[in-house]
């Protein structure tokens, strides 16, 4: 009686863990690639924002005119019921040669985190003498409950 206890107890964990690796498999982080990503100069918002847009409501309180042109003229519509749209904006800069950079971008269920950092031209660099307003506007296929905006260290 005992022998047979002992087996299934045996078989009991083998299966225990089968399942938990089938679980962990499911959560793993997968690094996803948005719809669109775009650097606009001279069209951003003056200040410095990340907005995560949730609603149409959103797209039209949230974003600068500029932007709201640009979106309407150069992806179209998009629709927030079924998609997430996420903008990083550096704000005004003093010159051209400005950048945001994605560095990462990893779904995890129903979130996804957005690594980016900011990079200023180089001194000496030849850039544009004029104020600049770089942002990127991320919109993804799926609608995700939480996003996650994390900076990075600037590459080197």
């Amino acid at each position: 009686m005992f022998k047979n206890l002992k087996v299934f107890s045996y078989y009991l964990m083998v299966f225990s863990i089968s399942v938990f690796a089938e679980e962990a498999k499911d959560e793993a982080p997968k690094q996803i690639i948005p719809k669109y990503k775009e650097y606009y100069f001279n069209q951003g918002p003056d200040e410095p924002q990340n907005v995560v847009l949730n609603s149409k409501k959103d797209f039209e309180e949230s974003l600068h005119p500029n932007i709201r042109d640009f979106v309407n003229k150069r992806i179209g519509r998009i629709d927030l019921k079924k998609q997430t749209a996420v903008l990083i904006a550096m704000g005004t800069q003093k010159s051209g040669g400005f950048k945001i950079v994605i560095d990462k971008v990893i779904e995890l269920g129903d979130t996804v985190n957005i690594e980016y950092h900011f990079e200023a031209p180089k001194p000496g660099a030849p850039v544009t003498l004029a104020l600049t307003t770089p942002f990127h506007l991320l919109i993804f296929e799926k609608k995700f409950n939480n996003v996650e905006l994390t900076t990075s260290a600037a590459a080197k």
